[in-house]
């Protein structure tokens, strides 16, 4: 079973694996389809699910896959996330390493996930630009070394999570990928097996409310294309 945490070094020696696998979920489904759909495996080795949420921003120019791969690099370190407004602050470690073509950065986020205490994730952040036209940002829980908020609690994401940003036919496509053991409710295996239980019984709505809500916000806010330029001139370097 994977650890609920890894060093960062050996994040960075499993990033080209994981990129490789969120590559081969976002290419399992049919993207031609206009709604928002979450699907969801079995991830074995996790012992819980991934879930896979994909949406499609049509008449987009492809200048943008870079622009929204640098706000997702860059994202823990932003004033605010336009898509996901349960974000409430977080951090970049000051030092970057690269590997294997694969950009690598510690990152800290903090979320208000709507029980009661927020929550933060300690992750390794691995950004590749695959060809042209995909760009893959994975995400791993890792032993923490930027400073902690003192009013959250460390929630974690395991393999495979991250983002698959695909540009087709003036279309941009988001396949947002998130496996998690639990939301730090109680100590980690109950935790895993309270999780396991709600997802089994479909009673998982609340968390697949919350990505259709972020695909949804996201769709907008690109469609609105002056309002992300220009959020993308300002805030990213």
């Amino acid at each position: 079973m994977q650890a609920l945490e890894l060093t960062c070094e050996q994040a960075a020696l499993e990033a080209e694996h994981s990129i490789k696998t969120l590559l081969h979920i976002a290419q399992s489904i049919e993207t031609h389809r206009a709604d928002i759909t979450t699907t969801t495996s079995w991830q074995a080795d996790a012992k819980t699910y991934t879930y896979h949420t994909h949406v499609a921003i049509p008449d987009v120019p492809h200048r943008y896959l870079s622009m929204l791969a640098a706000v997702f690099s860059q994202a823990p370190a932003l004033a605010k996330q336009p898509w996901y407004p349960q974000f409430m602050s977080g951090a970049l470690a000051s030092t970057k390493t690269s590997t294997q073509g694969v950009n690598h950065q510690e990152s800290l986020g903090m979320f208000d996930v709507g029980l009661g205490k927020p929550r933060h994730y300690c992750q390794l952040l691995s950004h590749q630009r695959v060809h042209a036209h995909t760009e893959v940002i994975a995400l791993r829980s890792i032993t923490p070394s930027l400073e902690e908020p003192s009013q959250s609690k460390r929630a974690y994401c395991l393999h495979p999570s991250g983002e698959v940003l695909n540009w087709e036919n003036n279309t941009l496509h988001w396949h947002h990928i998130c496996t998690t053991p639990g939301a730090a409710l109680l100590p980690p295996t109950p935790d895993r097996w309270l999780i396991n239980f709600l997802r089994t019984c479909k009673l998982d709505q609340a968390e697949r409310k919350t990505y259709t809500t972020e695909a949804t916000q996201l769709r907008r806010w690109l469609s609105n294309g002056k309002a992300f330029e220009n959020f993308v001139t300002q805030n990213i370097t």
